[in-house]
Formats: C-alpha cells, structure tokens, sequence
C-alpha cells in the first residue's frame, strides 16, 4: 500500500491500473491536457524500466558465463 491505495507488484501492473484511472477523468480540456502528461511520463517510465531490466540481465549473464 502506499497511503490508501493498493499497489502492485510489477510496473505494468501499477501502470495499467494508472491508465484506467486516468481514463476516468471527465472529458474536457483540461483534464485532457493532464491526462496527456501523465499518460507520457507513464510511458517513459515503462520504457525506462524495461531498459534498465535488460541491463541488469545482460550483467547477470555475463557473470553466469564467465564463471
């Protein structure tokens, strides 16, 4: 948990459920405008998080390999 709200235990996970909720935001300029930033900075995170996993995975099969 983090304050009151359930969290999960992968990134995706929370990202989905971050999505939805923006989704149900009313449907006006500014909101959409909100939505938009948030929505993008969801995405880098993604995509940060998945390079970040691929250089960890890299490292941990040049350790296992050079054994």
């Amino acid at each position: 948990m983090v304050g009151n709200q359930q969290v999960f235990k992968t990134p995706s996970a929370n990202v989905a459920v971050a999505m939805a909720n923006l989704d149900r935001l009313p449907d006006n300029l500014e909101y959409q405008d909100v939505r938009t930033n948030i929505r993008a900075h969801l995405i880098a995170a993604m995509g940060q998080t998945a390079t970040l996993l691929k250089r960890v995975q890299a490292v941990s099969y040049m350790e296992v390999t050079s054994d």
